[in-house]
Order: C-alpha cells, then structure tokens, then sequence
C-alpha cells in the first residue's frame, strides 16, 4: 500500500488512524517494507521533491521530514522497483 501525501511544508497532516495504520503495519517481512510513503515536497520558493518512505519510519515523520531517512528521493526507477518488490 502506497499513502501519497503533498506538502509545502517539512510535516504531512496524517490523521490519529493513518498514524495508527503505518505504526501497525510498518514492520518489515523477510527485509522488505510492504507499506510506504510517498512525498510530494514542494517547499515556496524552493524545489519540489519526491521521497519514499517505509511505513517503519512513521515516528520519525511525525517529528518533520527532515528527520526521517528516505527509502528514495527524486528517483522514480529506483521508487518503481521498491514499491515493486514489496509484493
């Protein structure tokens, strides 16, 4: 399952059940993620980016995307082929 979230800002808005969803299911089954993240950052001024990110790193989202470590950035093959892979 892929969340797709836009932001101008370094947080997203996630909702108390999105919250609840990824920290349930953000573990990972035989070394892959089955649930992700994908960002549309588009700060004002500055340029737009696309980030990936695993479910398990729902805390560190929350505390601003800055503090999370991306699964990709930027690149769609390599977001294809993760996402790809998870099934």
């Amino acid at each position: 399952m892929v969340e797709l979230k836009h932001t101008t800002s370094n947080k997203i808005k996630l909702s108390p059940f999105q919250i609840l969803f990824h920290s349930v299911r953000g573990d990972l089954i035989n070394g892959k993620h089955r649930n992700f993240i994908l960002v549309n950052q588009a700060p004002k001024g500055c340029q737009r980016s696309v980030k990936l990110y695993g479910s398990n790193s729902i805390q560190d989202i929350l505390k601003g995307l800055d503090k999370a470590e991306p699964l990709a950035v930027d690149n769609w093959e390599l977001i294809e082929k993760i996402i790809s892979n998870a099934s």
